[in-house]
């Protein structure tokens, strides 16, 4: 079980989840999914792809296990790559006695592929997102409402003034909460980057 403190209506609530779980957890809220199906007469789903307030994951209904995750505050970047156009139309017609007429529409939409980026590293990726970039903005504006990283620190050490510099020989750990080193590059106690 981890410990997760998140900023929800101008206060830091704490709430525990089991993270490796493919249920939801308490407090845990949808953003995006999708979900992978497999099968041709009897589908089922396979996988899902989700993002929520808490984690990024993916989850493999077929062996029962996370295949991917990524702490909502642990993402440092978004990188949308091989973006492209797929246009879909439908056309409709009425055919008889010598005359034609029809009528067609049409939707275009972006699709590519979207990457959540942790220490510089790739973490998850998902091909065949339709509008990544979109996607990207809604993920970045949810994490930076979230965990928004100086006043999650003012909050774990207690310091109600502005000025985080009067907080002497210590860094909070956001995953674990451990007080490290003024500075420490990395948690001595998880092993999570600080800077």
């Amino acid at each position: 079980m981890t410990i997760i403190y998140y900023k929800n209506n101008d206060e830091f609530k704490s709430t525990e989840i089991n993270v490796w779980s493919g249920n939801f957890q308490k407090d845990e809220s949808m953003i995006w999914s999708h979900y992978e199906q497999k099968g041709f007469l009897q589908k089922h789903f396979s996988k899902i792809y989700a993002i929520t307030n808490f984690r990024v994951f993916t989850y493999d209904f077929e062996i029962n296990k996370m295949t991917g995750l990524l702490m909502m505050y642990d993402l440092d970047d978004i990188v949308v790559t091989d973006t492209y156009r797929s246009y879909n139309s439908i056309r409709y017609g009425a055919y008889g006695y010598g005359m034609s007429g029809g009528q067609s529409r049409g939707q275009s939409v972006s699709m590519g592929k979207i990457i959540f980026m942790s220490s510089g590293k790739p973490i998850i990726s998902l091909n065949g997102v339709t509008d990544p970039n979109g996607l990207k903005r809604l993920t970045l504006s949810v994490k930076k409402a979230l965990y928004p990283k100086k006043e999650l620190q003012r909050f774990l050490t207690g310091v109600k003034d502005d000025n985080l510099s009067i907080v002497r020989n210590v860094s909070i750990c956001l995953r674990c909460n451990t007080r490290n080193v003024k500075d420490a590059s990395f948690c001595s106690s998880c092993g999570s980057i600080l800077k």
